[in-house]
């Protein structure tokens, strides 16, 4: 549980009932270990999604710092060393390790703790002629929240998505949705 459970609501009988026939039943393994459930629900998404597999994580920002990783591991060994770059955008929250506070651009979480991670910049969110300046074949991927939370609820503009997609298509970059 974190803050974003908050939507479940307090002690709604629903929750309240699955949270009792499941503590019956299985309450906690390390997603080092199978199980039924986590199977069902990996062939469920892998149905319904592009994807061929599931990762499951403990938190948005393991998930995040994985996703982080992986970009790069493909970018290297795909395209090679020099594409590391990542940019997101300013006022981004993408969780609390290291990492993902580096590439949230808010310096009140990333900064002094010695050195950041690097090749990680940062543009405003919704400008995509910011993000069109900064972009190049080295940038290994875009991060951004579709609708950004942390600075305040920020929809995108209408057309704003569309151009961060297809600045990565035209740049080889992956795009890095955080949504939860």
């Amino acid at each position: 549980g974190g803050i974003a459970v908050n939507c479940l609501g307090h002690c709604h009988p629903a929750m309240v009932n699955a949270l009792h026939e499941q503590s019956q039943k299985l309450w906690h393994l390390s997603n080092v270990f199978t199980n039924e459930p986590a199977i069902r629900l990996a062939k469920k998404l892998t149905d319904a999604t592009f994807a061929d597999r599931v990762y499951y994580a403990n938190s948005g920002a393991e998930a995040n710092e994985a996703a982080l990783k992986l970009a790069r591991r493909w970018a290297i060994d795909v395209h090679g060393e020099q594409k590391q770059k990542i940019i997101a955008f300013n006022k981004g929250f993408h969780g609390r390790t290291f990492f993902t506070v580096t590439v949230g651009g808010q310096p009140a979480y990333s900064d002094g703790f010695g050195p950041k991670p690097g090749a990680i910049e940062h543009v405003p969110y919704n400008d995509a002629d910011a993000l069109a300046k900064l972009i190049d074949d080295k940038t290994c991927a875009v991060m951004m929240e579709p609708l950004q939370g942390e600075g305040g609820v920020v929809p995108p503009e209408q057309d704003f998505v569309k151009q961060v997609r297809e600045l990565c298509d035209k740049h080889n970059a992956l795009l890095i949705f955080d949504e939860v």
